[in-house]
């Protein structure tokens, strides 16, 4: 007498097998998610495509209200006007610099030439900061030793090096 040949079937069922394949397949659509969204979120750090720029290369939304005379370094400088304030002993060179980059800027000195009435240059004057935060702003005071200036023009912005 022979016994019949048990038919040989897998002990886990077909179902769970594609269950599991399939949650497979979803937690790696996930992370590859998670990668794509972690990669955009180092550039946008790293000043490649700032939280404010918009496309185009405008300027940013925290751009400074008015003429945009200079864009540089990711800083935007609006014309400096000279005023000579009530109670300030020498006039001013007034204007606002603004941080177009998602991270601190340190150690940052505005440079400007001093003109004449003429256009002339005459002097130079300049301001600095310890800190402009991200996207922030900053009204800079540069102080004019020259009596007879009439105006003045951007000559540089310098940022200390990062440590």
């Amino acid at each position: 007498m022979m016994l019949e040949k048990p038919k040989a079937e897998s002990e886990v069922p077909k179902r769970m097998v594609v269950y599991c394949v399939l949650a497979v397949v979803i937690l790696g659509l996930g992370l590859a998610a998670t990668n794509f969204a972690l990669k955009r979120a180092r550039s946008m750090a790293q000043g490649k495509n700032p939280a404010g720029a918009t496309p185009g290369g405008t300027a940013p939304r925290n751009a400074p209200a008015g003429p945009l005379v200079v864009q540089t370094n990711d800083f935007f400088i609006t014309a400096a006007t000279v005023q000579k304030p009530e109670g300030e002993p020498l006039p001013l060179a007034l204007g606002v610099l603004s941080n177009g980059l998602s991270r601190p800027r340190l150690g940052v000195r505005l440079t400007l030439d001093v003109l004449d009435a003429r256009g002339q240059k005459i002097g130079t004057t300049m301001d600095s900061i310890i800190l402009v935060e991200p996207l922030g702003k900053w009204q800079f005071r540069a102080p004019l030793l020259q009596t007879n200036a009439a105006g003045v023009r951007f000559a540089g912005v310098h940022e200390e090096k990062q440590p």
